[in-house]
């Protein structure tokens, strides 16, 4: 083998070809649209079951009150927390 060159070493399921890929930072103005686009989806769904959990209240099925907080409720509150301060963090 040839010194001068370097052999890449076989990694299986890849190309033996390098791709350039040139990521760029979206604006300011793709990335609140990213945001809200994401926290409008979750705050829909944190209203479906809160809607849920209230027809769950109203039939006395404690049970089903405590899944949808522990399964649903709580988490997407929790993404919509996050959400809310990495938009908080966005720069001009």
């Amino acid at each position: 083998m040839n010194e001068d060159k370097k052999e890449m070493p076989t990694v299986i399921g890849t190309s033996r070809l390098r791709t350039n890929i040139n990521l760029s930072k979206s604006s300011f103005v793709e990335q609140v649209e990213f945001y809200m686009k994401n926290l409008d989806r979750l705050i829909d769904q944190d209203t479906y079951w809160f809607c849920e959990r209230i027809e769950a209240l109203q039939a006395g099925n404690t049970t089903r009150v405590e899944f949808i907080e522990k399964s649903y409720l709580n988490p997407l509150q929790k993404k919509i927390q996050e959400i809310a301060e990495r938009m908080s963090k966005l720069h001009l």
